[in-house]
């Protein structure tokens, strides 16, 4: 008897996880990296903590700390990167970094959400299909050969080049905020059907300084796109079209750049410029109505203040010298 319910036991820690239920914590996690290869590879020995693979219960990798890198290749189940923290490098001062920290090869169906970092990291996904990644903070993003992916609400900071898009089509970059060193924010060639909308392009170079983006965005021989309600300040231009064609570049926030604007197909894509502070975005909103009512509230007090010094000064009549006895 006793026999029977060893092997049984030992059979049911050999036994995958009932679908869609938790396979481990992150905290048991022994390596320092993350690969997956294939949909055989969503596996709790590579990391993955619950999930099917499905679209209602993806697998999901979730709440690791430290992790030097993720990669997965060659998937079409659906999974979730969230709430993970990477170390990547340090970087002291402009330079081209490595993409290496989360690498998507010919992947689909995936959602990378809320991945943090200590010092800068990479994310690249090449080939793939339907990723979305979203709320995240990183460095550099490089997408290639790839369609139908959101890129929305994300911090880069750090950044040489920052976003990189080529060769893919229906793209959507979305309210990301993007603090640059140099060189350029968001580069879009040979694509088509892209959406670039509501980001925030914000040199680290103050007023006039010799130290300047390169373009705040820029978009070459790409067609059939859209540039809209962006924000791009201090860069040497601020959004520069090369050989395209089809692209509205409609209501944008340009500023302080030496170059506003450049199209070499002037009458092949339609140009409209912002005349007013933008209104989209709901920091920035937040922020300046703070500072407005602090500066309200710091004025009343300094008036109310005025007026009750002058009404003791009336009460209590002419100051008295003091008496020598």
């Amino acid at each position: 008897m006793l026999r029977m319910v060893l092997a049984l036991a030992a059979m049911a820690m050999l036994l995958p996880a009932a679908r869609g239920e938790a396979f481990m914590d992150a905290s048991q996690f022994a390596s320092d990296s993350i690969v997956i290869e294939g949909d055989e590879g969503f596996t709790q020995a590579n990391g993955v903590v619950s999930g099917d693979g499905t679209q209602s219960s993806p697998f999901l990798i979730e709440g690791y700390q430290n992790l030097a890198s993720i990669e997965i290749r060659n998937t079409s189940l659906h999974f979730i990167i969230r709430d993970v923290t990477l170390v990547g490098i340090q970087v002291w001062f402009p330079c081209e970094m490595p993409i290496q920290d989360i690498i998507l090869f010919d992947s689909s169906n995936g959602t990378v959400d809320g991945v943090s970092n200590y010092n800068a990291i990479g994310i690249s996904l090449e080939r793939c299909r339907y990723i979305a990644l979203r709320d995240s903070q990183f460095s550099l993003l490089a997408v290639n050969d790839s369609r139908g992916c959101d890129i929305e609400r994300n911090r880069l900071w750090y950044s040489v080049g920052a976003i990189r898009i080529s060769n893919s089509t229906e793209i959507a970059m979305v309210g990301n905020s993007i603090s640059n060193y140099g060189l350029d924010g968001i580069v879009v060639s040979d694509s088509s059907e892209v959406t670039l909308s509501r980001n925030a392009i914000v040199s680290y170079a103050a007023g006039k300084s010799s130290i300047r983006n390169n373009s705040g965005m820029l978009l070459v021989n790409t067609t059939s796109s859209a540039v809209t309600d962006n924000q791009v300040e201090n860069s040497h231009w601020g959004v520069r079209l090369v050989s395209c064609s089809g692209i509205e570049v409609v209501d944008n926030w340009l500023s302080e750049n030496y170059i506003e604007f450049q199209d070499d197909n002037e009458g092949l894509n339609y140009f409209s410029e912002r005349s007013g502070r933008i209104e989209w975005s709901i920091e920035k909103s937040v922020a300046l109505s703070v500072v407005l009512l602090s500066e309200v509230l710091l004025a009343f007090y300094a008036l109310r203040r005025g007026r009750l010094w002058k009404s003791q000064d009336s009460r209590s009549g002419p100051k008295r010298g003091n008496s020598s006895i």
